[in-house]
């Protein structure tokens, strides 16, 4: 089953929280101060999170084009990066979901090997060709404070909204047109019965769900959030 109306909810969603008006995140970039090295630990190994300026009253310097890269770089050679197409695999396989590559183990590896593929273009895509392309922030900066509901709409909104390197706004174009060529690309593995153009704009729309949700994750602390949460409720 598919769903157009998917699609058209998140292009009018784009166009939405990208002119709607919104407090900006705490920190920003600074394009006046020196360049400055990447963090070098990971936020944990289950969700590293290279991507997201934690530090809430720190401005920080643009990135450099190399820079852009070794996030790409670091998210991809990261133990956690297989979590996702595993989790993805599995789902696909319980499910019955996903393009079609047959029973047993074999279709299994196809199917893995699709979904980390595609989880590998998409990285390179989002955090390094194309931020660098149109000289664009990748990272998430977090709003940290304030009600629940607006730094949801903060997470949201940073999927169609980034820094640019000279620290003003613009269309998150490394994150929309990155989902978009990272799905399209994905159309060359693809069994053929499974490529369309409707199934392409329902992979699209998906992506971008997906992305949004992450972004809400960030803001609130990835993973550290979610332990804080469980332990409240053992206690």
């Amino acid at each position: 089953m598919r769903f157009p109306t998917a699609v058209l909810f998140s292009a009018f969603c784009g166009t939405f929280f990208a002119l709607a008006p919104a407090a900006r995140g705490q920190a920003h970039v600074d394009p006046s101060l020196p360049s400055a090295p990447l963090p070098n630990r990971p936020r944990s190994y289950l969700f590293p999170d290279f991507e997201t300026v934690r530090n809430l009253h720190r401005n920080v310097p643009p990135l450099r084009t190399g820079q852009k890269f070794e996030i790409a770089y670091r998210t991809i050679v990261s133990p956690s990066f297989l979590i996702d197409p595993i989790i993805t695999t599995a789902f696909e396989e319980a499910t019955d979901l996903g393009p079609d590559y047959g029973g047993g183990m074999g279709g299994a590896a196809e199917r893995f090997g699709s979904n980390a593929t595609t989880l590998a273009v998409t990285t390179l895509l989002t955090d390094a060709v194309l931020p660098t392309a149109f000289h664009q922030d990748p990272r998430y900066f977090r709003k940290g404070t304030g009600p629940v509901k607006s730094r949801i709409w903060w997470a949201i909104r940073a999927d169609f909204v980034a820094y640019c390197d000279n620290g003003h706004e613009m269309p998150n174009y490394a994150s929309m047109l990155g989902l978009a060529g990272s799905t399209a690309i994905s159309n060359i593995y693809l069994p053929r019965e499974d490529v369309s153009f409707g199934q392409t704009m329902e992979g699209w729309g998906i992506k971008e769900g997906v992305r949004a949700g992450t972004n809400v994750l960030r803001e609130f602390g990835g993973v550290g959030w979610l332990k804080k949460k469980l332990r409240r409720k053992k206690n």
